[in-house]
């Protein structure tokens, strides 16, 4: 009686792994009919180019810089703010000596 309860939850739970995943994904017949561009074909010695793998730290390196580069900007939007500002509060030239 236990053994098959467990079983029926591990087939059912294999069965929702088969619907959330699929049943074939690595059926090449699939992945040629759903290629975007028609008659293509992949040499056997196609090689994917080797993409740079960053490591934790070097993540939070790359956030640090944006961070700092975003905060630069606002920054620097409020300093153009204030000399605008400064700008439109300035008494206007009095011309009329000329």
């Amino acid at each position: 009686m236990v053994k098959e309860e467990g079983l029926e939850k591990w087939t059912a739970l294999e069965e929702r792994i088969r619907a959330i995943e699929g049943n074939h994904l690595c059926d090449l017949v699939k992945a040629v009919n759903m290629c975007l561009v028609p008659n293509i074909v992949i040499p056997k010695k196609f090689r994917v180019p080797e993409f740079i793998k960053y490591t934790t730290i070097q993540c939070n390196i790359m956030a640090d810089i944006g961070n700092r580069e975003r905060e630069k900007r606002e920054r620097e939007k409020r300093e153009r703010v204030v000399l605008l500002e400064l700008h439109l509060l300035r008494p206007p030239l009095d011309c009329s000596h000329f």
